[in-house]
Parts: structure tokens; C-alpha cells; sequence
């Protein structure tokens, strides 16, 4: 399962930071070493540190183009009922 860091992983499997050793090798990230809580922590840090200012008052109202991404496509499709075809994965139950 790829993720954005060991660190990130680190929240999903704990057993991937069993022990210090695995900690020291996978987990090495500053501020992000794969404890619990640790994006909660980080998004505290950035609410902080940007409380006092308007960081999106430049940013333009104009929606890019939608991507080629799913997303998007299967939500507009549950919604609407427009057929959206993908090839994916699902749970076999049986």
C-alpha cells in the first residue's frame, strides 16, 4: 500500500512502527515520525500559524477543468443517475 510517506503509513498499520529500530528506519520524518495524532498536530501547527491571515484572498473563483480523475465522475453519477463506466475493484462477498 503506497502512501505519501512512512510516517503516513505508520498511522494506518501500526505494526509498522512496532518497535524503535522500525521507527528509526522508517519513521524519520521531522515532526511527522509516525506517532498518532500526528496530522492532527500538523494541522493545528498551520491553523496557528496562518490565523491571522487570508492565505486564499488571491486565489481565483474560477474552477479549473475537471480532471480525469474518478472521483468526481462515480459522485456526479450516484447523484444524477448518469452512467459512469469504470474499471475497478470491489469486495467478492460471495
Amino acid at each position: 500500500m503506497m502512501t505519501e510517506s512512512t510516517g503516513h503509513l505508520a498511522e494506518y498499520v501500526p505494526w509498522f512502527r512496532k518497535n524503535q529500530k522500525a521507527l528509526d528506519l522508517y519513521c524519520d520524518e521531522p515532526g511527522f515520525g509516525g506517532e498518532s495524532g500526528a496530522y492532527y498536530n500538523f494541522s493545528k501547527y498551520v491553523t496557528g500559524k496562518y490565523s491571522d491571515e487570508q492565505i486564499l484572498a488571491e486565489e481565483s473563483v474560477m474552477l479549473p477543468a475537471r480532471s480525469i480523475e474518478y472521483g468526481s465522475y462515480v459522485i456526479e453519477a450516484l447523484e444524477t443517475g448518469r452512467t459512469f463506466k469504470l474499471n475497478g475493484n470491489v469486495i467478492n462477498g460471495g
